[in-house]
């Protein structure tokens, strides 16, 4: 009887463990880490026709063909430029904000430094260049801490965040026609405060102060110094 009985279990254990296996596959094929498009998934585009074209963004309009066959049609996309943003930190460890009026929800809030990346420019460059003309700052160093789409549903941009420390001022604001911006100077302290307090609207502007806040930690702990991040 216990003979019979663990054989039983074992043969139990073998087809569950074969099932599993079986499962594994199906699941690594279609979901694996070294298929991380999933191209099976994907839309075909049948046509596409550009509804406005400008300086700041085109809307197109695709027809699209599902997996399963099925049309949609038109299906609006926006097509930004890149945007950059910066968690800017200065030579007296504050963090560099802009005070700025936002049209679209009407409300003067405070952001972190940003704007969009020319024609023929890098995302490290455009944010260079946006921290001198929005701040009249140079910083000693720049660090990519992330990239993420404003809206994939959608959008064919991406928002590139970076870290920029060592921040001095160098030279006035060169401020476009539609721009007025003050500059605000606040501490750690007072920025995880607001942060925490959801006082930023801004999604993008979130997610790049927690990713720099991350980076400036793992980086102060590398060198061995206390970390700014804490306040």
């Amino acid at each position: 009887m216990p003979g019979r009985l663990f054989r039983k279990i074992g043969s139990l254990i073998f087809f569950n463990k074969w099932k599993f296996e079986i499962s594994k596959k199906t699941f690594n094929d279609h979901f694996s880490i070294l298929n991380p498009e999933f191209h099976f998934m994907n839309w075909k585009i049948k046509y596409s026709d550009t509804i406005i074209k400008d300086q700041w963004i085109n809307v197109r309009a695709d027809e699209c063909e599902l997996p399963n066959g099925k049309i949609i049609k038109p299906f609006y996309l926006l097509e930004y430029p890149d945007y950059v943003n910066a968690l800017a930190v200065t030579k007296n460890n504050e963090v560099l904000l802009n005070r700025e009026y936002r049209h679209g929800t009407g409300k003067v809030k405070l952001e972190l430094p940003s704007g969009t990346v020319d024609a023929n420019e890098s995302p490290k460059e455009a944010i260079k260049r946006e921290l001198l003309e929005e701040t009249g700052y140079v910083f000693d160093k720049i660090i990519l801490t992330s990239k993420v789409s404003p809206n994939p549903s959608n959008h064919t941009n991406f928002a590139y965040s970076f870290l920029a420390i060592g921040g001095e001022k160098k030279a006035e604001q060169k401020l476009d026609v539609s721009e007025l911006i003050e500059n605000v100077l606040v501490s750690f302290e007072e920025f995880r405060r607001m942060l925490e307090n959801n006082e930023f609207e801004n999604a993008m502007h979130v997610a790049s102060a927690y990713y720099g806040l991350n980076k400036l930690r793992s980086t102060d702990s590398r060198s061995g110094k206390p970390s700014n991040s804490d306040g």
